[in-house]
């Protein structure tokens, strides 16, 4: 379970601006439904995986922030906001309370429970 009231302020902000990008995605495309519905599940099976503290769902996740940034800085023409918008979810996930989270006792290696 998720251990609702640990959750830091930065994930929950981190979360919620995934959730806006993933609603913003899906109104903007015009895709099959079941690509639409298996992009939402992964979309809230990652965010689950990221409440629950599961650390190599952050571990990724970092990662792919930091390499989100690359086309935006050095891809012409730049862009400032997608540099800013990257930076500031790397940002949240980096810092110490999200940090303190992923390295507390409720946080898992896997997603399997512990006994």
């Amino acid at each position: 379970m998720i251990d609702w009231k640990r959750v830091p302020w930065s994930l929950w902000l981190y979360c919620a601006t995934l959730v806006a990008g993933w609603a913003r995605i899906e109104v903007g495309n015009h895709r099959p439904i079941p690509a639409k519905v298996l992009f939402a599940a992964l979309m809230f099976a990652w965010i689950y995986g990221l409440l629950k503290a599961v650390g190599w769902v952050w571990t990724l996740t970092v990662v792919i922030g930091v390499l989100a940034i690359l086309p935006y800085a050095f891809i012409a023409p730049f862009n400032w906001i997608g540099v800013v918008v990257s930076l500031v979810a790397v940002g949240l996930l980096l810092l110490p309370a999200t940090r303190r989270y992923f390295a507390g006792d409720t946080a898992t290696v896997d997603a399997t429970p512990k006994a």
